[in-house]
């Protein structure tokens, strides 16, 4: 079997970590760069108040080094659950964020940017149709709950992650995201 080597500098992006061990990290044998942006530590209150727990100067720090790493190696960059709660408007922040770097470090790369909030109606048909069920002991749900829902992310895999790098994307900047998700993908 042949292995996979990655970098994957800090369990969540704006956690911080040391610039010199990361760039002492880089290696021509890498294949990917790779990192969790989310945390259900905050709880749900920050998903739907378009908040992030971590500041912007953190994150800005923190992707600055991966996108130069991962340029520098020509070596995609895969990032999960982007601003912390991985909706649409944090993956829209978090890609502010990056061209913001790519302008001032003058990067060139291809993103893809995945969403994870699905539609709402197609939401309440699934209920509808009897597919979409609480889970105990969760409060009863009926389709206004889908509809008044301030945010609804779903979770995704690996497949998300893989359609993106075999659409040709250098960094990949994904909604909500499970962990392993980032890692399977390669």
């Amino acid at each position: 079997m042949r292995s996979i080597k990655y970098l994957s500098p800090v369990g969540m992006l704006g956690g911080g970590f040391s610039e010199n061990h990361f760039m002492a990290a880089l290696s021509e044998d890498l294949a990917f760069i790779g990192c969790d942006s989310g945390s259900c530590d905050g709880g749900a209150s920050y998903l739907g108040a378009n908040k992030f727990f971590q500041s912007r100067g953190a994150i800005k720090r923190d992707i600055r080094l991966l996108l130069i790493g991962s340029r520098k190696l020509n070596i995609p960059l895969l990032i999960g659950s982007c601003g912390g709660s991985g909706g649409n408007w944090n993956v829209n922040w978090m890609w502010e964020i990056v061209k913001e770097i790519a302008q001032e470090e003058k990067l060139h790369f291809k993103t893809a940017l995945i969403d994870a909030e699905p539609n709402r109606e197609v939401l309440v048909q699934k209920w509808r149709d009897g597919k979409i069920t609480p889970l105990d002991p969760a409060p009863e749900i009926d389709e206004t709950t889908f509809i008044s829902a301030e945010r609804i992310v779903g979770m995704m895999g690996a497949e998300a992650f893989l359609k993106a790098l075999e659409g040709g994307a250098d960094v990949v900047l994904a909604g909500r995201a499970t962990d392993a998700s980032i890692f399977s993908a390669i």
